[in-house]
């Protein structure tokens, strides 16, 4: 900055962080990247303790249908099966117990050495086959989410590097020093610094420092390259950012801003950067899994319609064969049922019979023949 106006520089381009002081020897541009200070930790894994976690696996949606798929086949076995089981039967509290007994102890077992009826046991066939495969899938989900690594930070402020006498680290040649010792308040033999992204991710990761304090243009090339084990934590202090330095006064100031606010607002920056971030490749990348996905109705609606249709089917042929055998097994219901079909029928021969009027009896006419 001090060559500028000793030697007279047309500028200076680069990576130049925007500050009061300087501007005592130049004329600084308006930022052309996003400014701030942010600080980066490395990450730390956690099994999840949420007292609902066991609930996570099935949207809400889902569990209301597995109990109301569950106690509508329950139903239906009772119903089947009290004909054929003494203890079926009983009070009204009782009998609500056992539905409700049925419908979850057939989601865990065949039981068919004790269903005396075929409607039955194919209900508890296609209910077995559903279930199999939902209590699989809520397993195998449950197991993920106890199993999937969560990631923290290991620090989240600045106050708690203060309280633990932690070592910091910076951008070796930024001003970033000035800023932790002035005015973060670190001491000045708990501030490294470093030279390359390489040495920021060594130190993290061997302890040497506890966070590393970077302008936001850099963190993001480091957290591009290093996506999984670092993240940024902590408020993002205010600094000037990066900006093109000129002489003092210098006549092309204003169309040098007005450069950079072209190539700003028309996206051609935000090209830039997007493709220069694009382009680091991420050297501790590994597949992480959607933990926080909860199966959902759509994952199981055709199991769900295949036993709820054959659990209908059951029932219906159940009423109808029960009203067929209890007929059969009636006489006076079936002579009842004689007679008013024989009515019915004959009502309808009644009322299909016309109706036609008799022809009327011939009128005196006006002769004057008394014989007439």
């Amino acid at each position: 900055m001090r060559q500028i106006p000793a030697e007279r520089y047309d500028a200076i381009a680069g990576d130049v962080t925007i500050m009061s002081r300087r501007h005592e020897y130049v004329d600084f541009t308006q930022p052309y990247t996003e400014s701030g200070l942010e600080m980066i930790v490395p990450v730390r894994s956690r099994l999840s303790n949420q007292p609902w976690l066991f609930m996570k696996p099935f949207t809400a949606q889902m569990w209301w249908l597995i109990a109301a798929i569950t106690l509508y086949n329950g139903f239906i076995i009772w119903l089947i099966e009290r004909a054929h089981c003494q203890y079926l039967r009983g009070s009204v509290i009782n009998q609500i117990g056992i539905v409700i007994w049925l419908a979850f102890t057939t989601l865990f077992t065949l039981r068919a050495d004790r269903l005396h009826s075929n409607l039955s046991r194919m209900a508890v066939v296609v209910w077995l086959f559903v279930a199999l495969i939902v209590t699989q899938s809520y397993m195998a989900s449950l197991a993920s989410m106890l199993t999937a690594q969560r990631l923290e930070p290991t620090i989240t402020s600045v106050e708690a590097l203060r309280n633990m006498n932690a070592t910091v680290g910076y951008c070796n040649g930024s001003l970033v020093n000035h800023y932790l010792k002035d005015v973060l308040g670190f001491k000045n033999f708990k501030v490294k610094s470093y030279n390359s992204t390489h040495r920021y991710a060594e130190a993290l990761n061997s302890g040497e420092i506890a966070a590393i304090f970077l302008e936001v243009p850099a963190a993001k090339v480091f957290l591009a390259q290093y996506c999984r084990s670092f993240i940024r934590t902590g408020e993002t202090f205010k600094v000037g950012g990066f900006g093109f330095a000129f002489p003092r006064r210098y006549s092309w100031l204003s169309e040098a801003n007005k450069a950079l606010m072209n190539i700003s607002e028309s996206g051609k920056l935000k090209e830039f950067e997007d493709a220069y971030l694009t382009s680091e490749k991420c050297v501790d990348d590994e597949p992480s899994p959607n933990e926080d996905e909860s199966l959902s109705l759509r994952s199981f609606s055709i199991l769900f319609e295949l036993t709820g249709g054959t659990s209908t089917l059951v029932l219906v042929i159940y009423i109808i064969t029960s009203f067929i055998e209890f007929k059969e097994s009636n006489p006076e219901l079936k002579n009842f049922l004689k007679l008013m079909s024989s009515f019915i029928k004959d009502q309808m021969r009644r009322s299909s019979i016309v109706v036609v009027p008799a022809e009327s009896p011939p009128q005196p006419s006006d002769v004057s023949d008394p014989w007439t």
